[in-house]
C-alpha cells in the first residue's frame, strides 16, 4: 500500500509541476484552435496526444537501446556517465538563472516561425497536433 501511495505522490506533484509546462508549450495553439470550435481542438488535442505518445516510444526504445549497449561496452560507460553530468549542470544552470541559453531561443523561435508557416498550409488539426 506505501508503495501505490508514493506513485501516487511522486505521479500528482510531477503533473503539478509539469502544469505550466503545459501552458506555456500549448497555450496559444489551444486558444488559437478553440476559437474554430469544440471538434477542432478535439483532433488537435487527439493529434498532440498520438504525437507525443509516438515520440515518447521513440525515445524510450532509443534510449533502452542505448543503455543496454552501454552495458555490453565498457568504453561507453565514462560518455554515458558525461552527458548525464553535463544535463545535470545544465538543468542546474537554467534554475539558478531561470531562463534559457540564448541560442536555445534562437533555435527554438526559428523552429517556431517554421511551423507557424508550416500550420498555415495544413488543413487538419490533428496533424497539426502531431
Amino acid at each position: 500500500m506505501l508503495f501505490q501511495f508514493s506513485v501516487f505522490l511522486s505521479t500528482f506533484f510531477m503533473g503539478l509541476v509539469g502544469g505550466p509546462h503545459c501552458i506555456a508549450m500549448c497555450g496559444a495553439p489551444c486558444a488559437a484552435i478553440s476559437a474554430q470550435g469544440s471538434r477542432q481542438i478535439l483532433q488537435f488535442h487527439i493529434g498532440r496526444i498520438l504525437g507525443y505518445g509516438i515520440l515518447g516510444g521513440i525515445a524510450a526504445y532509443s534510449v533502452n537501446n542505448l543503455a543496454w549497449f552501454s552495458n555490453q561496452t565498457m568504453s561507453l560507460h565514462p560518455i554515458w556517465t558525461f552527458f548525464h553530468g553535463i544535463i545535470f549542470v545544465w538543468g542546474f544552470v537554467m534554475l539558478l538563472y531561470a531562463k534559457q541559453p540564448q541560442w536555445i531561443d534562437h533555435m527554438g523561435e526559428s523552429i517556431w516561425h517554421g511551423i507557424q508557416k508550416f500550420s498555415k498550409t495544413l488543413r487538419s488539426n490533428f496533424l497539426l497536433g502531431i
